[in-house]
């Protein structure tokens, strides 16, 4: 028994309040502000010494360097930043996407990796049953209507999506006849536990003498209720549940997964009221009439689950799908040019992830073909938590699904992939992947998703849909290229104007321009230059580029922005000198 912070959802909050990082572009931003800075400090004193040697006066060389300092320094960077992050938080804001800081944008455009859910995100959160494998038909159809927790609410039906499309499924099957011929009355509920991975419901039926039959209905993992079963019905046809009988089961189960369905099994047993009281008349060696009401009910679940879940009669298969979303596929697509890797993280079977996986092009269409001739590409959870650090380490990259995974698993994905030097985005709905959201570099949260997550997270998709988050990579990938643009012109301008002012003081004439002059054309240079280079659209190739991950201004962007400096200032420097030769006045107006 744990209280406070030391129980599940205390360390998940411990976990969420670390310390937030900086985003790529602060730090690309800060190194090259620094390297300007100090650049700039030095030239001043240079420009400072040398006029100060030449002219002996010290005010008018002091206003120049200073000025210069000015002019050295993109002032309209801040701007810049600033409108273009706003305004693409706009655009994004009416595509769904709702972003809670505005460095987020940014963040977005130097992602690497989406480490993305599948249901509701890659998939359309539509569960329904695509094959049906009934021993039973009519016993089948029974169990997939009656054993489900739906439920209608304001005349709409409400319930998981597992149970709304067994349920559905029934109702296109005559179960509403089925039932009606029957009178059936429910006497328990034990809920799905994602540890039995596994529900079931207790209805009685009554003769016209109020004799009582007892009706085990079970749904749940095909592995576990082939395991509870030792019979099987065919159609009414009662027959043992032989070994050979279970391997071909497994077989279609095996062939269900592979398809990408969700597979569930139907199995059920009739006892009689004799045995039914039997197990239902709980002493108090059981449960203790002292417990909370809490524990009372886990106890009788536990109790009525291991007594009446056993000596199952199976009754079928029902092989469920949530289709890919046709937007996720050409997406991801989108993303492989782009150079990000889609990662996908889901709680299904390895043969159930693989299939989605591989129609949504995550994996190789001829994966199961070829699985050797690729590096391991699946992982599940189990096989994740015997890893140990520097093994999981080694194989993380090449990592394409996780299949089993549980949400607290989430965090060391990422957190792997980070010291790699990757940028890594996270989707999640659920309070467990708060920290997860909390660590990646950018959280994604879902729509539907808890109000923790939703706390946690940088950027909200309003309508969990994955092709979102690749246009919203796009709009972030946007803003990163008119920052730069936006440096190429405004450090061109800068070299030009140091050159100018450091080449014209080393020559035998008045300094080309005053204090007043450097400041105005720093401002005209600074202001609307800035709003029309953020205020740019998409290059027609954003999408089909990697990722930017070196420096904000690398040495090949340098060398151009340095020469086109380089001829500012020779042709300022020679107009200037032109009109001085021609005796021109006042040359500096």
């Amino acid at each position: 028994i744990a209280t406070g912070m030391e129980t599940n959802i205390g360390r998940i909050a411990t976990m969420i309040q670390e310390d937030e990082e900086e985003t790529p572009l602060t730090v690309k931003v800060g190194k090259l502000g620094k390297r300007i800075g100090i650049l700039s400090i030095i030239v001043c004193i240079f420009v400072f010494l040398i006029d100060f040697y030449q002219a002996m006066d010290i005010l008018e060389s002091f206003m120049t360097a200073v000025s210069l300092a000015v002019a050295a320094i993109p002032e309209g960077l801040p701007a810049v930043l600033t409108l273009t992050l706003a305004l693409g938080m706009q655009k994004m804001a009416k595509s769904n996407a709702i972003v809670k800081k505005l460095s987020s944008v940014e963040t977005l455009g130097s992602c690497t990796y989406i480490c993305t859910d599948k249901t509701g995100t890659l998939t359309e959160n539509k569960m329904t049953v695509r094959q049906p494998f009934l021993t039973s038909q009519e016993n089948g159809v029974l169990i997939a209507g009656l054993c489900n927790g739906v439920r209608y609410e304001d005349d709409e039906l409400i319930g998981n999506p597992t149970d709304l499309a067994s349920y559905y499924f029934a109702l296109d099957n005559d179960f509403e006849k089925l039932k009606a011929d029957r009178n059936f009355e429910k006497e328990y509920e034990i809920p799905f536990d994602s540890n039995r991975k596994r529900m079931t419901f207790i209805y009685s039926e009554a003769d016209e003498e109020n004799n009582k039959d007892y009706y085990i209905l079970t749904k749940g993992a095909p592995e576990l209720i082939v395991d509870l079963s030792d019979k099987i019905d065919f159609n009414g046809h009662i027959n043992n549940f032989d070994d050979d009988t279970k391997k071909e089961i497994m077989r279609e189960i095996d062939r269900m997964t592979r398809m990408s369905l969700r597979v569930i099994a139907l199995a059920y047993n009739k006892i009689d009221t004799k045995e039914y009281e039997k197990v239902s008349d709980l002493d108090n060696k059981e449960i203790e009439k002292g417990d909370s009401e809490i524990h009372r009910t886990y106890s009788m679940n536990k109790h009525h689950g291991e007594s009446f879940e056993k000596d199952l009669i199976f009754a079928g298969l029902l092989g469920i799908m949530d289709p890919p979303r046709a937007e996720a596929i050409d997406a991801i697509a989108d993303c492989q040019k782009a150079g990000i890797n889609v990662v996908m993280i889901t709680g299904d079977h390895k043969d159930t992830a693989t299939a989605i996986a591989m129609e949504l092009g995550i994996l190789p269409r001829d994966y199961y073909i070829n699985e050797k001739n690729y590096h391991k590409s699946i992982l599940t959870g189990q096989e994740l938590e015997d890893l140990t650090d520097e093994e999981y380490n080694e194989i993380a990259k090449d990592i394409k699904v996780y299949a089993r995974v549980y949400p607290e698993q989430k965090r060391r994905i990422i957190e792997v992939l980070q010291n790699h030097g990757e940028i890594v985005s996270m989707t999640g709905d659920g309070v467990n992947d708060a920290p997860a959201l909390k660590k990646a570099s950018i959280g994604v949260a879902m729509g539907s998703g808890t109000d923790v997550t939703k706390e946690s997270a940088d950027m909200i998709i309003q309508d969990d849909n994955f092709a979102t988050i690749v246009s919203s990579i796009r709009e972030g990938r946007t803003i990163f290229d008119n920052i730069k643009r936006f440096l190429k012109f405004q450090l061109s301008t800068n070299i030009g104007a140091i050159l100018t002012i450091t080449i014209g003081s080393l020559l035998p004439i008045p300094t080309p321009f005053t204090p007043i002059q450097l400041l105005w054309i720093n401002i005209i240079m600074d202001g609307p230059p800035a709003q029309s280079l953020g205020l740019e659209g998409p290059e027609k190739d954003i999408m089909r580029r990697p990722p930017e991950k070196g420096e904000l201004i690398n040495r090949k962007t340098m060398l151009k922005i340095t020469i086109s400096g380089i001829v500012m200032a020779i042709g300022t420097l020679g107009l200037f000198i032109y009109e001085l030769n021609n005796g021109v006045g006042d040359i500096k107006t």
